[in-house]
Order: C-alpha cells, then structure tokens, then sequence
C-alpha cells in the first residue's frame, strides 16, 4: 500500500478498541493466564493472541499482526498509562501490508495481562517484561531488526530500556513519552496519597493541572475507547521519579537509532520533554518531529494520519541497511 493511500484510512478512529478486547476486570483483580485465549498453533497465535511469560514469569497477553512472507522488519509496541494493546488496531495495518511484523502486547497490569490492576512498584519490572518480547520476536524471526516503538508511559519504558541495554533492539520511536518532567504530568511526585491507593488516571492527569474541560473527560485515552483503565495505583504515578533521574543521569548511553515523536497540542507530555531528549541522547541516529496542532494521543488525533507512514519509512530505511547521522528535526 502506498503512503498517500494510507492519509484517508488512519484519519479515522484510528485507536477504536471492544471489538475484540474483554471487558476489564475490577482494581486490584489480577487476570489469570486461562481466561486469555489459548493458541494451539503459530497462526492461531498471531490471529488470536495469546499468553507468555514477562520477565519474572508474570503471563504476558500477546498479539502479533504478521505479514504474509518473511518480515523485512519487526516492531514491538509498548502502550501508554491505563491503555491497551487493542487500541493500534488501525495504526498497525500499514506495517503489516509492507512486511513488518508487529508484535503488541498489554503491559503487566492492563488489558488481558496478569498483575494488579495498573500496579508496578518500579518501571524497571516493564522493561524485564518489553526485554522478554523482543526476545521471543528475534527467536520467531532470527536475523530480522526489531524496532521498539512506546507511547507515554510505553516511551518512558522504552527509553529505559534502550538506555540501559544498548543495542538489544535495532532502534526506538518514542511517541509522547515521558522522558522528564516539564508538566509536573501527575504533580508533585511522589503524590502525597498512600502509594498503594488508587487514583483516576483522568483526575491524576487532567485534574492536578486543572486543564480546561477536565471533569467531563470520561476516559485516560483516544474518543471511543472503553477498554483503558478507570484507575491506576498512585505507586505507578511515584515510579516515574526513578525512571526519570535515571534517564537525565545516563542520557548519553542511549545509543541506538532513535525517533522522538511528540505533538505541539500535548497536555499531558510537554513537548520539552521529547526536546531534551533528543539533545542530550547519546545517538548519532537521531531524529526529532514536532506534530503541529496534534495531542498527546498521537495515532488516534485527527492528525494522526501523517505518524504511520512516518514511522514505516522511518523503521523500512534503517531495516534496508541505511546509515543515516543525526537525522535532524
């Protein structure tokens, strides 16, 4: 499919999840590994999804979205705060019809995966679970380059991941991540509630800024999606602290091919964020761009039509064997 083909198709709702995402469960439910659909085979696997494990063994939902011959590439998809894996759907049929094969999975603690309810006590337990997916593509698809591409909380995993261990993927797309603290996102942190109350992702989001029109916001996601979390742990909200000083102290280890998304529109992730990055990486395959009159929600913003196409030529010239030296904006 070609790229000008592709602007009508992710202009719509592009993040449009329920079709096949389960209702979720309460708080402080975990969801056990038998209620995920099981796959017998490799092709029911990647129709179906299925269970595997994270880092310490917490069960994993899984699904994969594979072209019809050998890849010329593969992604793994980390979602954001709250959200699910059902909402790139749409995002990811272009990378599928031009050979890359997508591996998208629920975080520990969202959608179909095991773990209290949007629960970690450090981020450190995501980027064990992320380092376990990109293993299991590279053993599917030995020899082919897997790309990490994170959203919000997924970015700020993401690059955590990469900053740490150089080079175990081919390269990152950071999409609104949060990789400082411009905003103060969720206030003051760490929050002044109990670490292990809950919180509404809206209220801790929107509410602590008192952006306008907070209160009849009804979910912490794209318009149309009921699948993302209704609460979330204020533990999850304090583990950024961590993750940030790490990724201020140590930006010149990330190394690897790196693609810095981020909207001017974004209430939730301050642009500066994505421009400090990009400054202070270590990478000499860096590229920064700034969306004008897009939101935090990239992918499903009205937009959004333009983040796909940018990303598969992105990931299809690395994967070709390109060299490319500090991109630029």
């Amino acid at each position: 499919m070609k790229f000008d083909s592709l602007r009508s198709l992710l202009v719509l709702a592009a993040f449009v999840a329920g079709t096949s995402f389960a209702a979720e469960p309460g708080p402080a439910a975990t969801v056990a590994a038998a209620d995920a659909p099981a796959a017998a085979t490799p092709a029911a696997a990647a129709a179906e999804g299925e269970m595997i494990a994270g880092g310490d063994g917490t069960k994993l939902y899984l699904k994969r979205d594979l072209p019809a011959g050998e890849p010329r590439a593969m992604l793994v998809i980390v979602h954001g705060l709250a959200n699910h894996h059902g909402l790139y759907d749409d995002f990811v049929v272009p990378f599928r019809e031009n050979g890359v094969a997508v591996y998208r999975y629920d975080a520990r603690g969202h959608g179909r995966s095991e773990g209290r309810r949007g629960y970690v006590k450090s981020y450190w337990e995501m980027v064990d679970d992320l380092r376990a997916v990109v293993a299991l593509a590279k053993s599917e698809h030995p020899g082919v380059p897997v790309y990490v591409l994170g959203h919000s909380m997924g970015g700020h995993v993401s690059a955590l991941c990469g900053t740490k261990y150089p080079g175990e993927a081919s390269g990152y797309i950071l999409c609104a991540g949060v990789l400082r603290y411009h905003f103060m996102n969720f206030g003051w942190l760490p929050r002044p509630e109990d670490p292990e109350s809950e919180i509404s992702p809206v209220d801790a989001a929107y509410g602590t800024l008192h952006l306008p029109g907070w209160k009849e916001l009804s979910t912490f996601s794209a318009e149309g999606d009921d699948g993302t979390l209704k609460s979330i742990s204020v533990s999850i909200l304090n583990a950024f602290t961590e993750g940030i000083a790490y990724l201020k102290k140590n930006g010149k280890s990330f190394t690897d091919p790196v693609l810095v998304l981020t909207g001017n529109n974004d209430m939730c992730v301050s642009p500066q964020d994505a421009i400090d990055f990009y400054q202070e990486t270590g990478s000499t395959d860096r590229s920064l761009r700034i969306y004008a009159g897009v939101g935090h929600f990239l992918m499903a913003d009205e937009k959004g039509h333009m983040i796909a196409p940018d990303v598969l030529s992105w990931i299809l010239d690395r994967a070709a064997g390109g060299t490319f030296v500090d991109a630029g904006i």
